[in-house]
């Protein structure tokens, strides 16, 4: 438990960078919910993180109150950035591959917040946004769904709980390191 106060504060700040651990890589990288090829049946606040699964839910009639995307697919550069911002605040965050930086933390912090008060909200990221799941799990109201992308699978679809929540903080302090 003493490590929990060397990385986030008890508001749950993140008080220094962080950088994956490659010994958790494994763990880090396995879907933490059910992998799905359609994205269906989704109801209440919802949060996309990634590119493709973002544009997805929206071709599908969804409107995710936060998305959020580094507007690279498959680490190409992509075009579509125009039909994931319309409508929604746009908000902008550095957060290097393999990492998630205070600055990008607090981001994810602020969409939430904002989308909460009713404004949807799209964050692009300087970097990658793959880890930023963590974040958006954590700061999530409970009942909400988060979506993200499992590469060459599908769309990994997340309930968020307390268990979900408690599960992803344990895993935030085994799998990184601060910077």
């Amino acid at each position: 438990m003493d490590e929990l106060y060397n990385v986030l504060d008890l508001s749950l700040d993140l008080l220094v960078d962080l950088r994956m651990n490659p010994d958790y890589k494994d763990e880090i990288s396995r879907p933490k919910g059910p992998i799905m090829k359609d994205i269906k049946d989704i109801e209440g606040f919802l949060i996309t993180v990634g590119d493709r699964v973002s544009l997805e839910a929206i071709a599908r009639g969804f409107d995710p109150d936060v998305i959020v995307v580094d507007l690279v697919e498959r680490r190409s550069a992509v075009s579509y950035g125009e039909r994931l911002f319309r409508g929604r605040l746009m908000l902008s965050t550095f957060n290097p591959a393999g990492t998630i930086t205070r600055e990008a933390w607090v981001s994810i912090r602020a969409s939430i917040d904002l989308a909460r008060m009713g404004l949807k909200t799209a964050l692009l990221v300087q970097g990658e946004e793959d880890l930023l799941g963590f974040p958006a799990v954590i700061f999530a109201p409970l009942g909400s769904t988060l979506i993200y992308g499992q590469p060459n699978e599908g769309a990994v679809v997340v309930r968020v709980e307390e268990d979900v929540k408690r599960e992803a903080l344990g895993l935030l302090l085994r799998g990184f390191t601060p910077l």
